[in-house]
């Protein structure tokens, strides 16, 4: 699996973990369904297409100065005032100890804009570029969510593959990991937890983990990842059927290593 640092000790088995896991993935079907409101408190949750985000992110604090972490972004292909932008949302990230964590464990990743896209932003893995639709579509909300993305292809290197693959198998697993990544954020950052579209057993996950970790290097016991794959079945069938990757098949050996990673790395850090 590219460029995934550690195992976590286990691999998924189907018999023991009691989980159903379909012999033939269902057909894919393509009715549309509700978003979230647009006063919906969690901002950062987006309900978008494979890996398309419309975040809707407050400002936050941070200053245009220059900053270290903009060395991990190509931008080549940005003007000035977007170049400030960016350096905008990157420095509030960094005033936020899970944003920063992120900012540091990412590699180099392209930035455009491309007012062809469909959603505020887009992460595209084969060209590993995030592409904001406007110079005002990029903000912290829509970039941590990106970010997020294209650390899960340095972690796994699987997203172009799910992508092409026909079933997309895997799909459910990356869009859920992206909630618990925001959710963590809010966890993190003191926020309002609010359910979201079948995350109340994530957010009842995360909060756990976050009660029964303290350690630097998280290890999840077997009970807890079947935890984390039962919520996970229940986010799929609550978007089952769509038009999206939410309600794709379930890939049972594909643990949730990203967002582990970084939790392990805040546990290690000075502002855990």
């Amino acid at each position: 699996m590219g460029g995934c640092g550690s195992d976590y000790g286990m691999e998924i088995n189907a018999d023991e973990m009691e989980i159903h896991m379909p012999l033939d993935p269902p057909p894919v079907q393509y009715p549309s369904y509700s978003p979230p409101e647009d006063n919906d408190p969690n901002t950062t949750i987006d309900d978008c297409d494979y890996w398309d985000y419309e975040c809707n992110s407050g400002t936050g604090g941070g200053t245009v100065e220059n900053y270290q972490e903009i060395e991990k972004f190509d931008i080549s292909k940005l003007d000035a005032t977007q170049k400030a932008l960016l350096n905008k949302a990157i420095n509030n990230l960094k005033n936020e100890c899970w944003s920063y964590i992120l900012l540091e464990e990412i590699n180099v990743v392209k930035v455009e804009v491309n007012s062809n896209i469909d959603f505020q932003a887009i992460y595209q893995p084969k060209p590993n570029t995030i592409y904001f639709r406007s110079n005002s579509s990029i903000d912290q909300g829509s970039l941590a969510s990106e970010l997020f993305h294209a650390y899960q292809q340095q972690v796994y290197g699987t997203l172009d593959n799910i992508q092409d693959d026909p079933s997309n198998v895997g799909g459910s697993n990356i869009e859920f990991e992206e909630k618990a990544y925001n959710i963590q954020r809010d966890i993190v950052n003191g926020g309002l937890l609010e359910e979201w579209g079948g995350t109340g057993p994530l957010i009842k996950w995360l909060t756990d983990l976050e009660q029964n970790h303290h350690e630097s290097n998280i290890i999840l016991s077997q009970g807890e990842l079947v935890k984390w794959f039962t919520a996970l079945e229940f986010f799929k069938e609550y978007h089952t059927p769509c038009e999206d990757m939410y309600c794709k098949p379930i890939n049972y050996n594909l643990k949730p290593t990203a967002i582990i990673k970084l939790m392990s790395k805040l546990r290690s850090s000075n502002c855990y």
